[in-house]
């Protein structure tokens, strides 16, 4: 058969063929209809060169047939076109795949290997920034995408529908009960937010005490305050100073000193040693500036040292260092109150007010009444005028006086009211506007027996008075205690154990909590085996219980006192002793009375004292002094020794002294001038 005609009628079968695109391989190539390598040569007549065509990857097309690549079975005419860079159906054109049998990409904005679902895009590669998968529940958090650690970012980092749940990052956190911002190591739990009530630390060393934690003040408690292991270490709160004793002498080295709760070996509590490597040199000495160099300290001026300083002495017994030629008495001229009466001033009382006036009263021994009398600021005196006189009715042989906290003078005296010569105790005041208050009865006496004798008055801290006397009716010592200025008082005997006549030379002071101190003599004192001379003391509150009661100060036939108390309420008593003539002195400390000092000793000295404290609770004792006929006044220096000096000594003077020290440590004494029957008033 000739080629012509093969050709022909092959071409008319796949013509028809072609029609079904339904072909026995399932293809849309029509299979090959013969084999030129399967016709018979020797039918072939014609001398022309036969080709056989050959389909090499066996698909079904040869390149004459349009394969494109007969080397790969997968391309040819009608092949699928897939994403492979090889155009499979050989139509010129590689992969140009339908969009529906593309893969799909998606964006992964955050680059965690990791798309989300609304970005997708068909395409034979993957775009720059897209990724094959849709599973990030967040493309805007690299930290987010399925398998990731959790972390604690409240995000749900792995993509499992839950939020910081089994977090790597999770913080433990302690509890802090006394919220002192440091947490129990014992109590936490693990949470991604600070749970109230607990903190990020596990420091607290006690979590129930807010003042027990790292960086807390180490106080001497026997704890651990600030939790570092240690219990009160140096330096602690609270803690002594010790000196160290390298002498062991007991006196420590200012120099050397460690802060610590317990004493350390070789330390003391005190740093008074001047030599710390000699054991027999000790504690320094008190040394007083002597301003004026005329040997005499001013007690107000002092230093603590080993050796003398220059400008100092080692005594405080100057009463004005700025004054060379005042040394020891820094008293004035005495000045005579002036009177018309021809004598007056036996007795007397002083005060001084809150604006520097003097204020006297005394009794007027012609006509028998008290008379009353002020100094102004100024040094002016008013004229003496009378303050209680009744013709006929004697008032004031016995009488004392107290300025009170609000200028009051309050007076307390003797009076015969119904003219028999028998004594009442009666009260009266001026006050601080000049007036006189109303004459009040006290205490009375029927009969011819007395009353009110020696009297002492005293106030409270309501400015209500108080006063102890002798009652020669009962034989007795009172006391009575006032809650107003006209009277409204109570009463009691200061002496149950009594046998004769006690209670002559009461004195009164009333201290800081209104308890009253009362000291008296009493001739005929039992001590369980004889009668003796005693000075006895009694102190009673304001509703006149006894604490201390007819105790005995001293058995030395004493012969007249005064009681006076300092202002931490120690009282102290300055007595006349009879048998030596000496002025003594003591005070009551830790529940018994010291062993008396001897003010002065130099002749009859101390009959009827009078005794004030100045504010620096030093003593200032008046006196007079028998042997002499002078007036004394003693001044407790701070060392605790006394200075006496002769105030007055013209004439026959001195007797009955009062006392009075003003906001500015003046002191005032009046007194009796017996030569000439005045009164007379010193100052300094």
């Amino acid at each position: 058969m000739s080629k012509i005609l093969r050709a022909s009628l092959g071409a008319a079968v796949l013509s028809v063929l072609a029609c079904s695109k339904d072909f026995k391989d399932g293809s849309d190539d029509p299979p090959l209809l013969w084999d030129d390598t399967a016709v018979d040569d020797a039918d072939d007549t014609d001398d022309t060169d036969d080709t056989e065509v050959v389909d090499q990857d066996g698909d079904g097309f040869s390149t004459t047939d349009g394969d494109c690549e007969d080397s790969d079975a997968s391309v040819h005419p009608g092949a699928a076109e897939v994403c492979d860079g090889v155009d499979n159906d050989c139509n010129n054109v590689i992969d140009d795949v339908e969009e529906a049998a593309l893969p799909v990409w998606y964006l992964d904005a955050d680059g965690d290997g990791y798309g989300e679902t609304d970005s997708a895009l068909p395409a034979c590669e993957a775009p720059s920034g897209y990724v094959a998968n849709a599973d990030d529940c967040d493309d805007a958090a690299a930290t987010v995408y399925p398998g990731a650690e959790e972390l604690c970012d409240t995000l749900d980092n792995d993509c499992d529908g839950n939020v910081d749940e089994g977090a790597s990052s999770l913080g433990t956190w302690y509890e802090d009960y006394d919220s002192d911002g440091y947490g129990d190591p014992n109590v936490s739990q693990e949470s991604c937010e600070q749970p109230a009530g607990y903190v990020s630390n596990a420091d607290d060393c006690n979590d129930v005490n807010d003042d027990i934690h790292p960086g807390a003040t180490e106080y001497c408690n026997s704890v651990d305050d600030n939790c570092d292991g240690n219990v009160d270490e140096s330096p602690a709160t609270g803690g002594t100073t010790w000196y160290e004793d390298w002498d062991s002498d007991g006196y420590g080295d200012p120099n050397v000193s460690v802060e610590a709760c317990a004493q350390p070996t070789g330390y003391v509590d005190n740093a008074d040693d001047c030599n710390d490597v000699n054991a027999s040199i000790t504690t320094a000495s008190t040394w007083y500036e002597d301003y004026d160099s005329d040997g005499y300290g001013d007690p107000n001026v002092s230093m603590e040292a080993c050796t003398q300083p220059a400008g100092y002495v080692a005594n405080a017994d100057d009463c004005n260092d700025l004054s060379a030629s005042a040394t020891t008495n820094c008293f004035g001229t005495p000045e005579t109150l002036s009177d018309w009466v021809s004598d007056y001033g036996e007795v007397s009382a002083v005060g001084v007010d809150s604006v520097g006036q003097v204020h006297v009263v005394y009794f007027d021994a012609v006509w028998e009444g008290v008379r009353y009398n002020v100094r102004d600021a100024t040094g002016s005196w008013d004229s003496a005028s009378d303050l209680v006189w009744h013709s006929g009715h004697a008032a004031g042989a016995h009488l004392d006086a107290v300025m009170d906290g609000l200028d009051n003078f309050q007076v307390a005296y003797t009076y015969d009211e119904d003219g028999n010569s028998d004594q009442e105790l009666w009260y009266t005041y001026v006050a601080s506007d000049g007036t006189s208050g109303p004459e009040s009865e006290l205490f009375g006496t029927t009969g011819t027996d007395a009353t009110g004798y020696y009297v002492s008055i005293d106030v409270d801290t309501s400015n209500f008075p108080s006063i102890a006397f002798y009652d020669d009716n009962a034989g007795l010592p009172y006391l009575l205690d006032c809650s107003a200025l006209t009277g409204n008082c109570s009463y009691d005997n200061v002496d149950d154990y009594y046998t004769g006549s006690t209670g002559y030379y009461t004195s009164l002071a009333v201290d800081s909590t209104n308890d009253n101190h009362v000291a008296f003599y009493d001739p005929n004192a039992w001590s369980g085996t004889w009668f003796s001379e005693e000075i006895q003391y009694t102190r009673m509150d304001s509703q006149l219980n006894s604490y201390e009661y007819s105790e005995e100060v001293t058995t030395i036939e004493p012969y007249t006192q005064v009681l006076n108390v300092k202002s931490d309420n120690t009282p102290c008593v300055a007595y006349y002793e009879p048998i030596g003539g000496d002025l003594l002195y003591t005070c009551r400390t830790a529940g018994a009375w010291t062993t008396p000092v001897t003010v002065d000793s130099t002749g009859e000295v101390g009959i009827s004292p009078a005794m004030a404290f100045n504010s620096s609770d030093l003593g200032v004792i008046a006196y007079y002094d028998l042997s002499n006929g002078d007036l004394k006044v003693a001044v407790e220096s701070a060392s605790g020794t006394w200075n006496v000096s002769t105030v007055d000594s013209s004439g026959n003077v001195g007797q009955n002294p009062s006392i009075a020290i003003d906001a500015w440590d003046t002191v005032y004494v009046t007194y009796y001038d017996a030569t000439n029957q005045t009164l007379k008033l010193v100052e300094g």
